[in-house]
């Protein structure tokens, strides 16, 4: 019976008067609709909540900033009260916290390094010498430049970043060789820090600019800069942004498709050998195309009863059309010359634009 019951339910949904199916499509768009105005008020809700963050952290860094400055303040009025060796030694221990921070960020202590800059009051800018506290550092560091956040994003916390970009760290700062934290991410590979960047400052904002220009940069391009990572992801997010003109593009290709640029991309093992593969696939696809060469005039000449003759002026070689196309060129049948004035023009042949270079 309960059967019976159930497959006569499922006849009736099954055929639907007209009206009964008008009325559910009418329900399912108004689902739909406000399936859609939910989302919308999810997004603007999130958008309100992410900004009241940002600003709660504004005020947080203005009144650390405040406690900083209040900080020097009582420093130099100490400085002035008190002997020069007293002075000698303050600056000897903030140098020596300081040190033990940077010290902690090479190694991955990351817990470390947020007690230094949150309870400690290390500043998470500049780099780990102190100005006039030289000669209380036991180990000069390789990079008087390098910042906590530069080590950072050597090591590949992407959680360390994050947190140095909201607790005052510069991101424009640049190292010895004048690279910012993110060109050193783009170099070293490490493509989620690069994607956060990316996020946090997008390059088309002119307050971003200095963190991704390269004027400073031993590198001549951020193009260049991504092929020293070795990653065809990292390449084709700088191509796919935009973030490299025609004639930087230009220069990596012939740079990769080179003896010498091929065989330091390619590097050992097979696993780089795809990539490289990869890389220079990425860069002929997004390289400038050829173009187009001019249209070839038909000379007309007069014979003797007065009437005229098309002649095709013989196109210069091309060694970049293929020998099947001149083949069929010559054993086309002869065209009859009727003069019919401005010719159109012939199509392009496809000529071998780039070539892959030899593993």
């Amino acid at each position: 019976m309960c059967t019976n019951v159930l497959l006569g339910t499922q006849n009736q949904e099954k055929y639907q008067s007209p009206e009964e199916y008008q009325e559910h499509l009418r329900r399912s768009r108004e689902q739909q609709v406000a399936a859609e105005q939910r989302r919308k008020q999810q997004a603007i809700a999130r958008k309100e909540r992410a900004a009241r963050e940002r600003e709660q952290e504004r005020l947080k860094a203005e009144e650390r900033q405040k406690k900083k400055v209040e900080a020097k303040k009582a420093q130099l009025e100490a400085n002035r009260k008190s002997s020069e060796e007293r002075t000698k030694e303050i600056l000897r221990s903030a140098q020596n916290i300081r040190s033990s921070v940077f010290s902690a960020a090479r190694k991955g202590q990351s817990d470390l390094v947020k007690k230094g800059v949150w309870e400690d009051g290390i500043d998470a800018a500049g780099g780990e010498i102190k100005p006039g506290c030289s000669t209380f550092v036991k180990s000069t560091p390789s990079d008087l430049q390098e910042t906590l956040l530069h080590i950072a994003t050597k090591n590949g916390d992407l959680g360390l970043v994050k947190w140095l970009d909201s607790h005052s760290a510069d991101p424009e700062e640049r190292n010895a060789e004048g690279l910012t934290a993110f060109h050193l991410a783009l170099k070293h590979g490490q493509l989620a820090i690069v994607e956060y960047f990316l996020e946090t400052y997008p390059p088309k904002e002119e307050d971003s600019e200095r963190i991704y220009d390269c004027e400073q940069c031993s590198f001549s391009s951020l193009l260049a800069l991504s092929l020293e990572s070795r990653e065809p992801e990292l390449v084709w997010i700088i191509l796919d942004k935009k973030m490299a003109s025609a004639s930087e593009i230009s220069q990596s290709l012939a740079w990769a498709t080179s003896d010498e640029g091929f065989r330091k991309l390619k590097g050992t093992g097979p696993t780089q050998s795809e990539k490289c593969g990869d890389i220079v696939k990425l860069l002929e696809r997004y390289s400038p195309k050829p173009s187009v060469p001019p249209r070839v005039p038909k000379k007309e000449s007069s014979l003797p009863n007065g009437t005229r003759e098309n002649v095709n002026v013989k196109p210069p070689h091309n060694p970049g059309s293929s020998q099947p196309q001149n083949q069929a060129q010559n054993n086309a049948p002869p065209k009859q010359n009727y003069y019919r004035g401005r010719g159109r023009g012939r199509g392009r042949g496809r000529g071998s634009h780039h070539t892959r270079p030899v593993h």
